[in-house]
């Protein structure tokens, strides 16, 4: 795996060859923050060393699902914690299909869980990473709460809360 360093001048350059898109995209995300009244709690570099983190030293790379600033809509969070996920969340960036652009997060709830199914007559074999997870999240001082079994990853928030 490449170095912390190597992969964040990766991502930085790939953000600096896009000149149309990215401004653009920056500037309305700015308009919507003021306009919401959101407190920037996060960063390029922040979501760029848990990503990192992730990829590094976990054994599978956890589900997760994510508010963007831009989205009408909230994400229906009640059925993401009711079970166990069966699935991996896919935690590269935008240019790679994975996250939406970083600094377009509003939140992102995380489930340090997967369920590896082992057959049609047998239960999964819960893998748990939570613990894992929280040290990461503490360690890189990542605002968070845990909701259960998830961690809520705030880029942004209202002021009010």
């Amino acid at each position: 795996m490449e170095d912390f360093r190597t992969y964040y001048d990766n991502y930085k350059s790939i953000v600096a060859a896009q000149p149309d898109f990215i401004p653009d995209l920056r500037k309305n995300v700015k308009q919507i923050v003021e306009q919401k009244q959101l407190i920037p709690l996060m960063n390029d570099l922040k979501w760029l060393k848990l990503q990192y983190g992730i990829k590094k030293d976990f054994t599978f790379s956890p589900a997760y699902l994510v508010k963007c600033v831009t989205d009408e809509t909230e994400p229906d969070i009640r059925n993401f914690r009711k079970n166990v996920p069966r699935y991996h969340g896919v935690w590269s960036n935008y240019y790679e299909e994975g996250m939406p652009v970083l600094f377009t997060i509003q939140w992102l709830e995380a489930y340090p869980k997967f369920e590896r199914f082992q057959g049609r007559l047998i239960e999964g074999k819960v893998i748990d990473e939570s613990e894992k997870f929280k040290q990461l999240l503490v360690e890189l001082r990542i605002p968070f709460e845990q909701i259960g079994d998830t961690f809520r990853i705030y880029g942004y928030k209202n002021k009010g809360t």
